[in-house]
């Protein structure tokens, strides 16, 4: 596997103080290595898939998704407008909404169907192709948030199990935090980490690299985005797929 060596610092505590974490085997039948930084908990691959790698596991994505989709699309819906009444009610003013990772555009059509003004952030050419088939009416983006070049201040961000799949989660956020407007607010959610380990700390199921690459937990994800700068960070469990999660709001 083509890769690129991870920043060696901690986005959360900036320590550059590393130990090794978990293996699990490569696709390719070799091995990836986990890292742990031990002075804040955030673990992520010790090698960093390449650019051009990341492009070829965004192009296989969605290729077949509608299919998988479509048996679960009338509960994806209801949840997607249960999230979109929720951020709505938490926003300080204005309609405009950008989600990142709109996969095939259920939450933007959801939260325009409640009165938001959507716009949505897909870097995967198979996604986002459907979502503007399917919703010809809502903007979507068919980029990486990094390299999104629309008008910002937004009153509101949904970004939900995206980060865990960035190769710098610092930048990233910051990216978030740069695209809201003053009081505007962030819906975050990623796996939790702790879920994935027993009590002792051992890893019990798959971490799912490459297309997985780091992992926060709730006790540390909340100073990683005060770092980048949000405030009034709330937060609680979300319930989905058989399993909790992370789910965070916070403030610019």
């Amino acid at each position: 596997m083509t890769s690129e060596t991870v920043t060696p610092t901690c986005p959360i505590s900036g320590s550059d103080r590393i130990e090794e974490f978990f293996f699990q085997s490569d696709p390719d039948g070799g091995t990836v290595t986990w890292i742990r930084f031990p002075d804040s908990g955030f673990v992520c691959l010790q090698r960093m898939p390449s650019v051009d790698e990341i492009d070829d596991i965004q192009d296989e994505i969605g290729g077949d998704y509608m299919r998988v989709m479509t048996p679960k699309w009338k509960s994806k819906a209801r949840r997607s407008k249960s999230r979109a009444k929720w951020l709505k009610r938490h926003m300080t003013g204005g309609s405009r909404v950008l989600d990142v990772g709109s996969n095939v555009g259920l939450f933007c059509a959801m939260a325009k169907e409640i009165g938001l003004q959507p716009e949505g952030i897909e870097i995967s050419k198979n996604l986002a192709r459907q979502s503007a088939e399917l919703f010809p009416e809502i903007p979507f983006h068919c980029t990486s948030l990094e390299a999104y070049s629309g008008p910002g201040e937004f009153d509101a961000i949904y970004c939900s199990e995206v980060i865990e799949h960035t190769i710098d989660p610092f930048d990233f956020a910051a990216r978030l935090f740069q695209l809201l407007r003053k009081g505007g607010v962030l819906y975050l959610t990623t796996p939790d980490l702790e879920e994935y380990l027993t009590p002792d700390g051992a890893v019990t199921r798959f971490l799912g690299a490459p297309d997985h690459k780091l992992y926060f937990t709730r006790e540390n994800i909340i100073p990683f985005l005060k770092r980048v700068g949000f405030s009034d960070v709330t937060h609680k469990r979300t319930w989905s797929f058989g399993k909790s999660g992370i789910q965070l709001l916070a403030t610019k």
